[in-house]
């Protein structure tokens, strides 16, 4: 998959043609599981659990990873727009569910309430304006990111992943609060390509 081309394909890309990008790279790479299981825990004991809404969440792997050891999330919602992904998951269960998608989440028709909003390795793959776009969608007591976003001196290219995200952390910092979140935790991993963990409270 040529990632590069992508990325400068990316604005004028429809919804259609994005789905059959990423059921393609189901097919190359099927195996996602990016997430810190351990960070994610961390952050569930933070809140008084509830509602989850996912996006990107991929095979919901680490839905079943968190459903299995937190009691008190009641339901987790995939939002994944690559249909090959989202199909392939095994969890059972009624707390779990993927509902078709046929646009983009920051579209702006999607609303997206409850106690929680989580991505993971999700926001890197997106434009700053389609996050912004999508966080002005969200309003939830809690978000959870957990990223590797640019740095000084870093530019996406010529790599095999497809992060496109013209962002550091102090920007998205600066667009949470500007949508009424407060910053509550934020760690930095640097063992991967400096990862962040960010916890954002309403």
């Amino acid at each position: 998959m040529d990632f590069d081309r992508w990325r400068s394909e990316y604005d004028r890309m429809s919804f259609q043609q994005q789905q059959d990008f990423y059921n393609e790279a189901f097919k190359v790479y099927p195996v996602q599981a990016s997430f810190n299981l351990e960070k994610a825990l961390e952050f569930f004991a933070r809140t008084a659990g509830g509602n989850v809404t996912e996006i990107g969440g991929w095979d919901g792997q680490l839905a079943g990873e968190c459903l299995a050891r937190v009691p008190n999330l009641w339901s987790w919602t995939n939002l994944e727009i690559s249909t090959d992904a989202a199909a392939s998951h095994k969890i059972s269960g009624p707390r779990y569910s993927v509902p078709p998608m046929t646009d983009f989440a920051w579209n702006g028709e999607t609303l997206i309430t409850g106690e929680i909003f989580l991505a993971t390795h999700f926001i890197e793959h997106i434009k700053m304006r389609d996050l912004t776009l999508l966080m002005q969608g969200v309003s939830t007591d809690w978000v959870y990111f957990e990223s590797p976003l640019l740095f000084p001196g870093w530019r996406w290219g010529g790599n095999d992943d497809n992060h496109i995200l013209e962002a550091e952390w102090a920007d998205v910092h600066k667009m949470m609060q500007s949508l009424g979140y407060g910053l509550s935790h934020f760690e930095m991993d640097d063992r991967f390509r400096q990862t962040g963990y960010a916890t954002y409270r309403l």
